[in-house]
């Protein structure tokens, strides 16, 4: 009532004071008073105005947004709990006593809120910040000094905390309290007991704070309060596998507060739980833009859960085999919620991309732990190349089309890893099983590729690469499995004549190069592609250089003489072809890539 009857009477008082200025004005006019007098009258009732204005402004500020009375309401709220800790520190209140009382008192403030919060009061925020922060301090202060808490109740009493805050939010669809309670809950809970934390307490109240933060994404300003908990979480974590990682390489028993059976179970819970928040949010969201949040912590998640995963498991010297296993099967479980998010039938599969690049890195990552054969898992990452470009064009989703691509060339460049300096690998016949599969699946996924053109839509096909030019390296991809099939048998077939024959086998891999060159030059010229041509030259540099610069300095005889005679060959191939382009050019043809024209169809 009070501010109802201040603003009638400056309402009142600005209507005075404009009727005072037209007399005024008046009175000038009947007077004759000229126009430049008239003028500087205008003038100065505009100056005045405005100095009005600004002083209302600022008493406005102070007065109606309620800062000397918050101001006042924060020293009070404080003069009580400061109050209560003089008296418990002066032994006039039992600590015991003193922790139940300040602990109630805080509990008073946010109760307080949350009814002020009902009637739009605007303390409101005043009394649940001060209460959370009371609370916050008081936890953390007896349980590190006084020792009045154990941590069981005081993990409790925050988590408590936290969730009454996200329930007030949710209540009356204010940010403030959410934001304020998790914060302090994560912090409270990090400084319990710093440096050497219980995780295994500490575990769940961090999983509660992301499930808080999650909900919280849904009100305005709140969204960054994903990435602090998510931040925190990481870093927690990963505190507590260097500690254990530290006593299992030592040979040692690792402390209770380190939790070592827990270690795994939680850090899982967590790893699905933040794949499975992206894929709700994902589902919520619909049609509408993808936070960033959604599209990078999934991928995020699978690098930090098996990094720190696969350095517990060194550190203690113990079997990868159930890493990999879980991390395939949580790879499947990925790709089977972008069969759920399809099911919506809404365009392009919004979060396809996000769940296909966590999926994907998953099984790059584990397929080999559980397997033990890295050219067994590239077989399979081609295999799933190939499944994900199809289905790419079923879900219109052209990111899960780039993905297949980045699985694909991961194929290849697997095989460079595992047969570099083992062309026979662990098994011949496994390793020549695995390198045709990867030849014939990277082969396929090229020629798939020219006959269904992507989507230009997207940052890699609607901006980087609207011709599909990166189909390229999955071509690439295809034929360096081909030349390790080839390397392969061409070193089991050399080992089994006696003497040295190191200097022909390098050698020969020369002219396996060059052989498969001449193929590509002549396959460009008959297709009419430049995309083959362009890959043919490329690889006749990288010829070009181990012909003169290995072959040359580290073999001699015939070997040397084969080596240099068939890059010579091909190189009178290519300059026949290319010399008989020009007739091509002229044509203005070119087959392989996809024109502006098309579009992309149903497979």
């Amino acid at each position: 009532m009070k501010e109802c009857e201040q603003s009638l009477e400056t309402r009142v008082a600005r209507l005075e004071q404009q009727l005072e200025a037209v007399q005024k004005r008046l009175a000038l006019f009947e007077s004759g008073l000229d126009a430049d007098a008239l003028k500087a009258l205008h003038a100065r009732a505009e100056e005045e105005e405005g100095r009005q204005k600004v002083a209302s402004g600022l008493l406005g500020w102070i007065g109606k947004e309620s800062f000397l009375p918050r101001v006042a309401t924060i020293s009070f709220i404080m003069v009580m709990a400061l109050a209560l800790r003089t008296a418990t520190d002066n032994h006039l209140i039992n600590q015991q006593v003193g922790t139940l009382f300040g602990v109630s008192y805080a509990a008073l403030l946010i109760l307080i809120g949350w009814f002020l919060y009902g009637r739009g009061n605007d303390k409101a925020p005043v009394f649940t910040g001060a209460g959370a922060f009371l609370l916050s301090l008081i936890v953390v202060e007896t349980q590190a000094h006084f020792k009045t808490l154990t941590p069981v109740p005081a993990y409790f009493i925050l988590m408590m905390m936290g969730a009454t805050l996200a329930a007030q939010s949710q209540r009356f669809q204010k940010p403030g309290p959410v934001i304020i309670g998790t914060l302090g809950m994560c912090l409270a809970g990090a400084a319990i007991d710093y440096p050497t934390p219980l995780f295994s307490y500490l575990a769940p109240l961090l999983l509660l704070a992301n499930v808080l933060a999650f909900h919280a994404s849904r009100m305005k300003k709140s969204s960054w309060l994903r990435w602090f908990v998510f931040g925190l979480t990481v870093m927690i974590a990963q505190v507590w596998a260097m500690r254990l990682g530290m006593y299992l390489f030592a040979d040692q028993v690792p402390p209770e507060p380190l939790a070592e059976n827990w270690f795994f179970p939680l850090v899982g819970i967590f790893g699905l739980g933040f794949i499975f928040s992206s894929f709700f949010s994902l589902w919520r969201t619909g049609e509408g833009p993808i936070t960033v949040f959604d599209n990078l912590v999934p991928s995020l998640t699978v690098i930090w859960v098996v990094w720190s995963s696969h350095y517990v498991l060194e550190r203690g010297g113990s079997s990868f085999f159930g890493l990999g296993v879980t991390g395939t099967l949580a790879a499947l479980l990925c790709y089977f919620l972008i069969h759920m998010l399809a099911q919506r039938r809404i365009k392009y599969t919004p979060g396809g991309t996000t769940l296909s690049m966590a999926g994907s890195l998953l099984l790059v990552l584990c397929l080999p732990l559980a397997t033990g054969n890295l050219v067994t898992a590239a077989a399979v990452f081609s295999g799933v190349a190939v499944w994900l470009a199809r289905m790419s064009v079923r879900w219109h989703n052209s990111g899960v089309r780039w993905v297949s691509y980045l699985l694909q060339i991961t194929s290849g460049v697997s095989l460079v890893v595992a047969l570099n300096q083992h062309p026979d690998g662990k098994n011949l016949l496994v390793t020549l099983a695995g390198t045709g599969l990867v030849a014939i699946g990277g082969l396929y996924h090229y020629s798939w590729s020219r006959k269904f053109p992507p989507l230009r839509i997207g940052r890699v096909f609607g901006r980087l690469d609207p011709t599909d030019r990166s189909a390229a390296l999955v071509l690439l991809s295809g034929l360096s499995a081909g030349f390790f099939q080839a390397r392969g048998l061409l070193y089991w077939g050399l080992h089994q004549i006696h003497g040295n024959q190191f200097e022909t086998f390098v050698c020969l891999q020369s002219v396996l190069i060059n052989s498969a060159i001449a193929v590509l030059m002549v396959l460009a010229w008959k297709r009419n592609s430049r995309e083959l041509k362009n890959v043919a030259i490329l690889v006749t540099l990288l010829a070009a250089f181990k012909v003169f610069m290995i072959d040359l300095l580290s073999t001699r005889g015939v070997p040397l003489v084969l080596s240099v005679f068939s890059f010579g060959l091909v190189a009178s191939v290519e300059s026949v072809v290319l010399t008989r382009w020009q007739k091509l050019d002229a044509e203005g043809v070119d087959k392989d890539v996809p024109g502006d024209g098309e579009m992309e169809r149903q497979g």
